[in-house]
């Protein structure tokens, strides 16, 4: 007797071991990419700093670098040369 092809219970088992295997990793490369996001914002952070700190000691007193809008004192940093 020939067989050609997979029995149907052939094609479950496949199909339930590929959903196993995406089941493991999928959380496995959501909790990277939060990992990934984690350092990227904190070297943001030590730059900004890094300038605001550069900016003051430089004696820019500009009220826009101690002020609450994060992007203006950011535009602000990279126009005037703090941040390259």
């Amino acid at each position: 007797m020939t067989h050609n092809g997979f029995t149907f219970s052939e094609v479950l088992v496949a199909i339930a071991i590929v959903a196993v295997i995406t089941a493991i990793g999928i959380p496995s490369l959501n909790r990277s990419k939060a990992d990934s996001n984690d350092v990227q914002a904190r070297a943001s952070a030590k730059i900004i700093n890094d300038a605001i700190t550069r900016a003051t000691l430089a004696g820019d007193t500009n009220p826009v670098l101690f002020g609450s809008d994060e992007v203006a004192a950011t535009t602000y940093l990279i126009n005037n040369g703090y941040i390259l």
